[in-house]
């Protein structure tokens, strides 16, 4: 995140939308709702791993002056007329998971699937 910046939490989105729809819709939305001009340079899209395509999130930077100011105007803004009615929180740093621990990975394709039952040692 940059210093001189805000970080906001965008959620709603539609997953099946491209990066340009995507932005478009968000920047429209903080035009309309937020009452603020930003550039696709100020959304990061969050990828989807698994499945390819963008999460149903993203990351809005804005001036820290007007961050209240835009999560209070989407809080209160009537958007049941909009296709996708986004909900803006200040972000927070991602809690600290500590390390992954518990449970084992087995293979589906293990010693029971090739016919190699631990019964027939």
């Amino acid at each position: 995140m940059s210093a001189d910046k805000t970080s906001l939490f965008v959620h709603g989105i539609d997953s099946e939308m491209e990066a340009s729809q995507i932005k478009t819709v968000v920047i429209q939305a903080f035009k309309v709702h937020g009452s603020i001009e930003i550039t696709s340079d100020d959304i990061n899209l969050v990828t989807d791993h698994e499945r390819g395509g963008f999460r149903r999130f993203c990351f809005v930077l804005v001036d820290p002056s007007s961050a209240e100011e835009v999560v209070t105007n989407f809080e209160n803004a009537d958007q049941n007329d909009s296709e996708f009615p986004l909900v803006v929180n200040i972000a927070r740093p991602r809690e600290d998971r500590g390390p992954r621990t518990g449970g084992s990975f087995r293979r589906r394709d293990s010693y029971s699937d090739r016919g190699n039952s631990r019964r027939d040692w």
